[in-house]
Parts: C-alpha cells; structure tokens; sequence
C-alpha cells in the first residue's frame, strides 16, 4: 500500500524503496517551508533510499541566492539517497544545481524528462545497493 500526503501545490507518495515528490504551480521562497518539513518527516519517518522529484509543473520564482539556498537544503536533506528530478526544458539550470551540490556531497542523481524512465533508473540503482 502506497503512503501518500498531500497540500497545496505538492504531492509525496512512497511507492516501495522510492518516494515520489510532485510539485505543481507557481512556487515562491516563501511557501516552501511547510512542504519542506512534511518532506522532512517523510524522510525521517519511512527513510526511503531513492527519491525522484517531479517538477514539471512547476513555476519556480525564486532569485538566484534563494535558489541556491533550496539546492543546499534539498542536498542536505537528501544525504546518502540516490535522487533524480524529472524536470522541464527551461528548468535545467536549476535542476543541474541541485545534482551538482548533491554530489558535491557524495550524492548520486540524474535528470529525466520521463516519469517511467526515472523510476526504473532509481530502481536499478536502488537493486544495486
């Protein structure tokens, strides 16, 4: 049976070994402190070892230092899990900063324009581990 959360904007559900986080609609620095401490509950309470981030649709308005600060929590958070962000076009930028702090920190992540792919990715690596 798959756990599931949701609130405005953002939907959590844990299938197996993965937790799936999507967001959805215009999300500014300020809304994000409460779908980061259900996050932060889900990790704590099920430590699920692959997450996979869905942010297609999405609409980040975040300025560059405050971005930077979400990419430095998000990899803190996500220490010691494999991660990938399925994400848009116009989005990679943002996406490749969010890998690239992760690995900084020894973390293992790809992005993915498919949901399918991106859960079979997390799969294998999580069978691998």
């Amino acid at each position: 049976m798959a756990r599931s959360y949701s609130m405005e904007g953002v939907d959590m559900i844990i299938h197996g070994a993965v937790l799936e986080v999507r967001t959805e609609g215009e999300r500014t620095h300020g809304n994000g402190a409460a779908a980061a401490n259900t996050f932060e509950s889900f990790l704590a309470a099920i430590n699920p070892p692959a997450i996979m981030f869905d942010i297609r649709g999405a609409h980040y308005l975040f300025s560059e230092l405050e971005w930077q600060e979400r990419a430095r929590s998000l990899a803190r958070m996500c220490l010691g899990r494999v991660i990938c962000v399925i994400d848009r076009d116009d989005q990679s930028d943002q996406t490749r900063t969010i890998l690239e702090i992760h690995a900084e920190r020894g973390g293992k992540g790809r992005t993915f324009r498919s949901r399918a792919e991106a859960l079979e990715w997390l799969n294998q690596m999580v069978a691998r581990a």
